[in-house]
């Protein structure tokens, strides 16, 4: 089909459009819109929780437990049920002997993990030494 001249151009009828033609069109361009950012933010939301899917889980660190307080503790709750300190027996030789590897951890500058290992047998010693002295038992040696 060959180009409309000008006089042909001229001869087409004069449109008028609607006066609410235009808010219309916006209106309309806008929900386009909206849709599109819609189902590009849903992409996005599908994006990321295939990649968290995706992704090895990390695990939280363990939680630690402060066994140099839980001795301390142990060592006060001992004082005041015994005002002359814990009777002497197997497990106060056992403590004695942590107290000397603790002391020795320090004076190496022994690696977290050991003086822990070290404050955690402590704090279990200081326990069974508080059970005992709470039932009332007492060593005797024959």
């Amino acid at each position: 089909m060959p180009p409309l001249s000008h006089a042909q151009l001229r001869a087409l009828p004069q449109f008028a459009p609607d006066p609410a033609l235009w808010p219309r069109i916006v209106a309309r361009a806008r929900r386009r819109q909206a849709q599109r950012v819609a189902a590009g933010a849903c992409c996005v939301l599908l994006l990321a929780g295939a990649t968290a899917a995706l992704l090895p889980a990390t695990r939280a660190p363990a939680p630690t437990h402060d066994w140099q307080a839980r001795a301390g503790a142990l060592e006060r709750e001992l004082a005041s049920a015994a005002p002359r300190g814990p009777a002497p027996g197997p497990l106060a030789d056992a403590l004695g002997g942590v107290d000397r590897a603790l002391h020795a951890a320090y004076a190496r500058g022994a690696p977290p993990a050991e003086r822990e290992t070290l404050w955690r047998a402590r704090s279990e010693l200081l326990e069974s030494l508080v059970a005992a002295q709470r039932d009332g038992l007492r060593t005797t040696r024959i």
